[in-house]
């Protein structure tokens, strides 16, 4: 047998494949009916977590030709119905710095998120969501909404925001006050202008808000990594530093940080951090006590 022949039959799908892209395509039609008939908020959410499924492995399985389309198109005629079940939105009160008045959905971010996706979908007006449709090959929510989509300045605000003076931009001046005032400028000052920098990069970027949508799913994992280096590296850190703290200045840190923990003008986020960091550094030294 030739080596061309040889790639051709491994490129087939097997047995198994074969048995789920005919179940799938059994359940193309009673799907299509079903987000048409669908009338509980509960039973179209779970409609759509069920084509979005069977809209992935449609997308991973190369083999799958113009299914893929069509799975793509069902997925997100299985979201504009749900978005069209869940209505407008109910905006959240401002009640003052890092406080808010849940009037609306009190859900995850991930939830909101899907929720938020939904609805702009639904908002597109029918014709236009047809259209796309009809002439795309790939048609995906991130195509339909740069098209029909809301613009920047419509889309709803997931919450009303304040922003205080950059804490990062304040501990930059401060760093170098110090510097200017006598103190040398070794590698831990060096350091800690660094950090104050990238964190200072990194409070640009609302994580909430980013595009997290059917076209990102696969680099999920990714960013999570990328994300957990940073926090072993953040976690090792605060050990070395915390090893270096006599005992009064545990103390006296871990008060500040309660204190920060009980501030109602700091955000819920920086509260329930604050509160997170003091019960690590009590254990830290009530593990040393134990030692010694």
């Amino acid at each position: 047998m030739s080596r061309a022949k040889k790639g051709a039959a491994s490129a087939a799908p097997s047995p198994r494949l074969q048995q789920e892209l005919a179940e799938a395509d059994q359940w193309e039609a009673e799907a299509f009916a079903a987000i048409e008939a669908v009338q509980d908020l509960a039973d179209a959410e779970a409609l759509l977590g069920r084509v979005k499924t069977v809209e992935q492995a449609m997308r991973i399985n190369k083999i799958a030709g113009d299914r893929e389309t069509r799975w793509r198109a069902l997925r997100l005629r299985a979201e504009r119905r749900y978005g069209e079940l869940l209505g407008p939105v109910e905006q959240q009160a401002w009640a003052g710095p890092g406080k808010r008045v849940a009037t609306g959905d009190a859900f995850s971010t991930g939830q909101r998120d899907v929720r938020r996706y939904a609805r702009q979908v639904a908002a597109v007006p029918g014709e236009q969501f047809e259209e796309y449709l009809d002439g795309n090959a790939e048609p995906s929510r991130t195509g339909l909404l740069r098209k029909f989509g809301p613009k920047k300045e419509q889309r709803e605000p997931s919450q009303n925001k304040r922003r205080k003076p950059s804490e990062s931009g304040q501990r930059r001046h401060a760093l170098h006050a110090e510097k200017r005032n006598g103190r040398r400028p070794g590698d831990l000052w060096l350091m800690q202008i660094r950090v104050a920098e990238a964190v200072g990069v990194l409070e640009t970027f609302d994580l909430e808000d980013l595009d997290w949508d059917e076209e990102t799913e696969d680099l999920v994992q990714y960013v999570y990594d990328d994300l957990a280096r940073l926090s072993r590296w953040t976690e090792h850190s605060l050990d070395v530093t915390v090893a270096h703290m006599d005992e009064l200045g545990r103390q006296r840190k871990i008060q500040a940080l309660r204190a920060r923990a009980d501030d109602p003008s700091s955000t819920r986020w920086e509260r329930e951090n604050a509160a997170r960091l003091a019960n690590r550094l009590e254990a830290k030294r009530n593990a040393k006590q134990l030692v010694s």
